[in-house]
């Protein structure tokens, strides 16, 4: 019983450097990777802030039997191509969610005049306010935004958001 977890164990750990490797490779070669991607809280299942050799092994066995989608006790390659997409999807939307943040928080140390930290409506409105967009857009200058002139503004490169100012350039 002890060598079937070892070996789910050492499958799981596998499972976890393919995805690494998988999203190093993405990053380009010299790139540090780190190793694989293990939950330590998840991996500590008596929460004592310490892995055991048996924790790791129920962590791998677990991970091992997430991957095992038709239950059949062994990997297919679909079953681990499936692993290694989820890893990557995981650490793509990581990877999103920080620079939402950095951007969020760029956002603010440009546009926050009053300096409370948070941005209002008129802290967060494109330069030049609404006039502004609507005359970019208003080509034929008849008052109104036909859907011919929206839709040569957002074939532009960037959409019309980004042709108007909504959207910093900086």
């Amino acid at each position: 019983m002890k060598h079937a977890a070892l070996i789910a164990g050492f499958a799981a750990l596998s499972l976890g450097f393919m995805t690494v490797s998988a999203t190093a490779h993405e990053r380009g070669p010299g790139k540090m990777g780190g190793g694989p991607r293990i939950d330590f809280s998840a991996a500590d299942a008596d929460s004592d802030g310490l892995l055991t050799q048996e924790e790791l092994s129920a962590y791998g066995a677990a991970r091992f039997a997430g991957a095992d989608s038709d239950g059949s006790g062994t990997l297919s390659v679909q079953e681990m191509e499936a692993q290694i997409e989820k890893g990557i999807k995981e650490r793509a939307m990581e990877m999103a969610g920080k620079r939402a943040e950095k951007g969020a928080a760029h956002m603010i140390a440009r546009r926050d005049a009053n300096g409370d930290g948070e941005l209002s409506l008129d802290e967060v409105g494109p330069k030049g306010g609404e006039a502004h967009i609507f005359n970019r857009l208003d080509r034929d200058g008849d008052g109104a935004i036909s859907a011919e002139e929206f839709a040569k503004m957002e074939g532009r490169r960037g959409g019309a958001g980004k042709w108007c100012g909504m959207q910093p350039s900086e």
